[in-house]
């Protein structure tokens, strides 16, 4: 199955969610809603690119931050294995951190963003 058609799969299935939220951002962007906070829902489009969804405004806008990346990608494959084709390969050299990509338990942990390593040089380029 293609990464598009894994996308519209759970797309299609989240557009029957409980939460009205969900639902909205599985309408609005035809995507895979991943993760959701106080400062919007990240959804993965079936490009593979990450935007975030605002329930309040129904806006939709482009995610740039290599961070917030790594979190939907992280995120998505934790919730549907199939997306775990996006994450990016552990690069030889890659710094251990911490190792499971939390803390706490369930907080994403904010140096990796849930990779649990980082390049050899201690950068995040690994989430571009």
């Amino acid at each position: 199955m293609t990464l598009e058609d894994t996308i519209r799969d759970l797309s299609h299935q989240l557009r029957s969610s409980e939460r009205d939220d969900l639902r909205a951002a599985a309408v609005a962007t035809g995507g895979a809603q991943v993760y959701a906070d106080m400062g919007g829902i990240l959804v993965i489009l079936e490009s593979g690119d990450v935007v975030c969804f605002d329930p309040d405004t129904s806006t939709i806008l482009p995610v740039t931050d290599i961070r917030w990346r790594a979190v939907a990608i992280v995120h998505g494959a934790r919730k549907f294995p199939a997306l775990a084709r996006l994450l990016p390969p552990r690069p030889t050299g890659a710094i251990v951190c911490g190792g499971s990509g939390t803390v706490f338990g369930n907080v994403t942990c904010g140096t990796c963003f849930g990779l649990g390593w980082l390049d050899s040089d201690g950068s995040t380029r690994q989430a571009e």
